[in-house]
């Protein structure tokens, strides 16, 4: 992917950031919080490198440090509450790794609301206690190579097996993040770029 830059009036910038086990240029990244790098969920929906006029990141609503504040896009502005560390879990036996996202501002991890089956079951911050709800596997896009393949990728909720979506393919400041049947359309697909 190429380097991606937000408005200027924001002025974070991104660079690529490569998952585990996805691409020739694939490397670990299993391993401790510590060892994570902060990077910008950004939906293709609201990605300048996919058509979009403005970059929306994955943020949690108001600054919010407590648990159940729910997870929204807004314009990517580089705040500790739009910042979240991919930390790869072992063991899962998915094909392309499974990240817990633990978000800079609160310490707190993305999670499914309750492990909610249902569609439209909401994704907010809980604090990070390891369990499916908070796993989210990369999944590719269908019919794509998975050595070369460097684009948006899916995450699945290890509790639900559905995905990581945003409400009605919103792209508007404020829209929620949900988890809903998995179909790969744009806005089921994601982005990870490091924050430099």
């Amino acid at each position: 992917m190429s380097i991606v830059t937000a408005p200027a009036s924001a002025a974070p910038k991104f660079e690529p950031y490569d998952l585990p086990g996805v691409g020739t240029q694939a490397q670990s990244r299993i391993g401790a919080a510590s060892e994570a790098v902060w990077t910008a969920i950004i939906p293709k929906t609201t990605d300048v490198n996919y058509g979009s006029t403005v970059d929306r990141c994955a943020d949690i609503a108001w600054n919010s440090v407590d648990n159940g504040a729910r997870a929204i896009l807004f314009d990517c502005y580089g705040t500790n509450n739009q910042k979240w560390a991919p930390v790869w879990v072992a063991g899962t036996g998915t094909q392309y790794g499974t990240a817990m996202f633990i978000n800079a501002n609160s310490g707190k991890c993305l999670d499914l609301s309750g492990s909610a089956p249902v569609n439209g079951s909401h994704v907010i911050q809980w604090s990070c206690h390891n369990d499916t709800n908070q796993q989210w596997e990369v999944v590719l896009p269908a019919g794509v190579d998975p050595e070369t393949y460097n684009g948006p990728i899916m995450f699945k909720n290890r509790a639900t097996g559905k995905c990581l979506d945003t409400d009605h393919g919103g792209i508007v400041n404020g829209t929620g993040f949900l988890q809903w049947d998995c179909h790969g359309e744009a806005n089921q697909l994601f982005s990870l770029y490091k924050w430099i």
